[in-house]
């Protein structure tokens, strides 16, 4: 969630390209993000609840543009 999104996501998959045992946790930031990019209808939830500020971290402007990982 929010403005430095992206650098966690980079920062987990580094840490486990090094070997470390990294789980990340499915919280209710990512659940809604999930839900926004099903189901339209949810997607000002998401947006309202940090969703503009993940967008502009992966430097997207559409969720369907958000990267898979």
């Amino acid at each position: 969630r929010g403005p430095n999104s992206r650098a966690v996501v980079n920062e987990i998959i580094h840490l486990r390209n090094r070997g470390y045992k990294v789980t990340a946790l499915l919280g209710n930031h990512e659940q809604m993000l999930i839900s926004a990019s099903k189901f339209p209808e949810n997607f000002a939830l998401w947006k309202r609840n940090g969703g503009e500020k993940t967008c502009q971290s992966f430097l997207v402007d559409d969720i369907n543009k958000m990267p898979q990982y």
